[in-house]
């Protein structure tokens, strides 16, 4: 057999090994084994690139016993000569002829002389023209390489690229397919459930499944939760200390820290984040390359994110069943319904009562089956720009039909809650029987609550409710005091009502801390004001309402917040709401303290009338206590 001919033979021959290739280390050594046996050569390696250093254990022939001897690494100038070393360096093809007096083989010298070899020739390997390795070839025949030579292992090393390259790409898209496939059901689980300990136990499970993580566990309240064949070492080391997860952040980082079970493994962990409260401290433990990879990062991170949303939901979980009782008990009907399919997740009784189904019957019907003047396609199009955030909310009369097939008219009114697990439209309709034809407005109140229904936020102050009531009341009683009209009454009423559900966005432990607030807690608290103003002013005809909110913080010297406005620059209604707020706040408990009572309130308001409070408004809420009223009527 001639040279071409063995050549052509040995190309074929290894394009059969790509083509079957499922693993590159298998694939590199069947490539050596090859260039050796048919290719004639006496010796390849195929050096694959890690850490700045070539690793020669792919060999085949005369070299390989002296494989763990020759090293090539870069930035290393006496280990970066040689045809393998330029290659590596710099991309070209290096060929030495006759290596008998050749400096740059003077490390491996005695090598050469045990095995006899004379010529060298090595190609780099590239992935999108970057070098992850090269190919050596020697054999004992000086001047063996030209120009055939180097076209030939030229081509050889980019189909080599080629096959590691899919093979990486395959085995990295199987990996995050596993990531993906664990990732699905541990969201699925933050969605269903509604304990933390089974949420946290089986999160680890879900996410361990995926079979490329060594362990998984989580850091809760002293608890430790795992799952994984190291969580024994995990455990240990984390309560002994040798795991330092104070150290962890928002982002994912490596810890300094060696696994005995696992010494290849590398841990790694993220702090677990409800809004501005951290819950607890994810650690996974893995294969470094694992963390290498900027999608599974990501993914992890995102992962992490989701579980603070779960979390935070289940701790909120009292509030939520608080608020979800108010819903239930609303006169209008409500009802959660799924933005892609429309069908009904959950409806509230009186919806219930009206169309005459159950739960269980309307959670298989589609918004359709009650709206028989739409069809699906008409209602996805009305529908879709609140996902679009085109409109924050679409409102329309329409008609129901009930189980017996009679229809009542409604006012609906849709806006879209986006949470992150569990999005949907929730559409409020209100009963217009018996009086179709009249100007109709949804309740303003009911409105307000269903505002704070869309951002899935309950009420976290204990007594912020009655507070709201409470401030409401004698706001009403002032503003009679004053000869307000009705209008201006009931928009001071419902301001009242709501003029701290900014308050939402507060985290509890400061709103119920027993002690004084530091600086910066102070200033979170102080931007209640405008988160309820932002609130509030989404609604149509709410905007009086939503200033007077934004205002009843002001002072009339200029001393208030948000925006330390004076004089005729806060409305009526702020400059009543800023009393009113104030005799209410002194003459109830706090956390902080016990109540001052109504007299050193009245004494307060007195003593700063025309200062900081509007002296019509103080005379009027004197002359409201003065007349016998008091918060118990």
């Amino acid at each position: 057999m001639d040279t071409i001919e063995r050549y052509f033979k040995m190309l074929s021959e290894c394009n059969q090994i790509l083509l079957r290739a499922q693993d590159e280390r298998k694939l590199a050594q069947d490539i050596c084994d090859t260039i050796v046996e048919i290719g004639g050569f006496d010796s390849a390696f195929v050096g694959l690139l890690k850490d700045d250093k070539l690793n020669l254990e792919i060999a085949s022939g005369t070299l390989k016993p002296y494989a763990d001897k020759i090293k090539i690494e870069l930035g290393n100038s006496g280990y970066s000569t040689g045809a393998s070393g330029r290659a590596l360096k710099d991309g070209q093809t290096h060929i030495y002829n006759d290596v008998t007096y050749e400096k740059d083989y003077d490390l491996y010298r005695n090598i050469i002389n045990e095995t006899g070899l004379k010529a060298n020739m090595a190609v780099a390997i590239k992935v999108d023209e970057k070098i992850i390795g090269t190919i050596g070839v020697y054999s004992k025949v000086a001047g063996i390489f030209t120009d055939v030579e180097k076209k030939l292992f030229e081509e050889l090393a980019g189909d080599l690229a080629y096959g590691i390259s899919s093979i990486r790409t395959r085995k990295r898209m199987e990996t995050l397919n596993e990531m993906l496939k664990s990732i699905r059901m541990a969201n699925q689980r933050i969605a269903k459930e509604d304990k933390l300990e089974p949420l946290l136990e089986g999160f680890c499970e879900d996410l361990e499944s995926a079979k490329f993580y060594y362990g998984v566990s989580f850091f809760h309240e002293g608890k430790i939760y795992c799952a994984g064949d190291c969580c024994s070492v995990i455990k240990e080391s984390i309560e002994s200390g040798r795991i330092n997860l104070d150290k962890c952040s928002d982002d994912l980082q490596l810890i300094d820290y060696k696994c005995p079970i696992h010494p290849d493994s590398k841990p790694a962990c993220v702090k677990i984040r409800g809004g501005d409260r951290i819950y607890a401290t994810l650690f996974v433990c893995a294969e470094e390359k694992i963390f290498e990879d900027p999608d599974q990062i990501a993914l992890l991170k995102e992962l992490a994110g989701d579980l603070g949303v779960g979390i935070d939901r289940i701790s909120n979980r009292s509030d939520a069943l608080i608020f979800g009782n108010v819903i239930q008990k609303m006169s209008e009907g409500v009802h959660l319904i799924d933005p892609d399919t429309l069908k009904f997740k959950l409806v509230n009784t009186s919806a219930l009562k009206r169309l005459g189904y159950t739960l269980d019957e309307i959670k298989e019907m589609t918004v359709p089956d009650i709206k028989p003047e739409f069809t699906f396609d008409q209602l996805k199009e009305m529908l879709e720009p609140l996902r679009r955030h085109e409109k924050d909310y679409v409102q329309f009369e329409t008609v129901h039909k009930r189980k017996d097939g009679t229809t009542y008219p409604v006012t609906l009114s849709v806006f879209y809650n986006e949470d992150p697990v569990n999005p949907s439209y929730v559409a409020i309709a209100t009963d217009l029987s018996g009086i179709r034809g009249m100007e109709f407005k949804i309740n303003s109140l009911v409105d307000a609550l269903v505002v704070a229904l869309s951002d899935m936020v309950e009420v976290k102050d204990p007594y912020t409710a009655g507070h709201q009531r409470r401030v409401s009341m004698l706001a009403v009683r002032i503003a009679k005091e004053m000869g307000l009209k009705d209008e201006e009454i009931k928009a001071i009423e419902i301001a009242g009502l709501l003029h701290d559900i900014g308050k939402i966005s507060i985290p509890l432990d400061i709103l119920t801390k027993p002690s004084k607030l530091k600086k910066t807690e102070f200033e979170l608290i102080k931007d209640h004001v405008e988160e309820g103003y932002k609130i509030l002013k989404r609604i149509k005809d709410f905007e009086a309402i939503a200033m007077m909110v934004r205002q009843h913080h002001e002072r009339l010297n200029g001393s208030g917040y948000p925006f330390g406005i004076n004089g005729d620059e806060i409305t009526v209604g702020g400059k009543i709401l800023a009393v009113a707020d104030v005799v209410e706040a002194m003459s109830s408990h706090r956390p902080y303290r016990a109540a001052l009572g109504i007299d050193l309130a009245i004494d307060e308001i007195k003593l700063n009338a025309g200062i900081l409070y509007d002296e019509d408004v103080v005379r009027a809420c004197q002359k409201v206590f003065e007349n016998g009223w008091t918060f118990d009527d």
